[in-house]
């Protein structure tokens, strides 16, 4: 199925910035390769296309720091440089590449409001659909919590499957009241399972706890 941008019938733009040759070079055949996709610019990870009139605007996200600092912290803010260049970029949607399948940058992505993360390992097709989806307005976070080293990790939290629920959906955003009418509990009965899910993982708060799940890979932002 083709794939269609913004512009009524047009095809989707993309700008591409990466610091490696090779892997700017690689998204530029995998993008200009798919039916209903080309780029309109590509560049150094230091000279970000900023103001360039795309879609989607394929990021290095290795090139920007902080993650590391945000997610030590427990912090609720998100990288300084790709929080602005996300706020720069708009319209435009962003979506970020990194080097490997990194849960701490899928946090870090989110908080910054990128559209989506996607891993250099990915193969052509899921790259493709990660632009797609980005463009189309959605949004494209992996989901991890099948694998098997997050089942490892789950039977060693000891967490329990409701517990495991509103750990996704505090993930997801839902305030204990929102989580409380979902999963038709009280709203007692949920703060016992928050306070529950904060002593397994030893997480000072929410989003700490968030965080730890998402890079243990227990649950997806989605």
């Amino acid at each position: 199925m083709r794939i269609v941008g913004r512009d009524n019938n047009q095809p989707v733009s993309v700008a591409v910035t990466h610091r490696h040759d090779l892997i700017r070079d690689g998204l530029i055949a995998i993008i200009t390769g798919a039916d209903g996709l080309e780029v309109v610019a590509a560049r150094p990870a230091n000279q970000a296309p900023v103001g360039v009139d795309a879609d989607v605007l394929v990021v290095d996200g290795d090139a920007y720091t902080g993650a590391d600092v945000v997610l030590a912290d427990g912090d609720n803010s998100a990288p300084q440089d790709l929080l602005e260049l996300v706020n720069a970029a708009s319209p435009t949607r962003v979506l970020v590449l990194v080097s490997e399948d990194r849960g701490d940058f899928v946090v870090a992505s989110r908080l910054a409001g990128a559209a989506g993360i996607a891993a250099v390992s990915d193969g052509r097709a899921e790259i493709v659909s990660a632009i797609a989806a980005v463009a189309e307005g959605g949004s494209w976070y992996p989901e991890r919590s099948s694998s098997p080293i997050a089942t490892t990790t789950r039977e060693r939290w000891g967490l329990t499957r409701r517990e495991l629920d509103v750990l996704q959906l505090l993930a997801s955003g839902r305030s204990v009241t929102e989580i409380a009418e979902e999963l038709y509990l009280s709203v007692h009965t949920v703060r016992n399972h928050v306070r529950a899910v904060l002593a397994k993982l030893d997480a000072r708060s929410q989003l700490d706890a968030v965080v730890r799940a998402v890079r243990a890979g227990v649950i997806a932002i989605v």
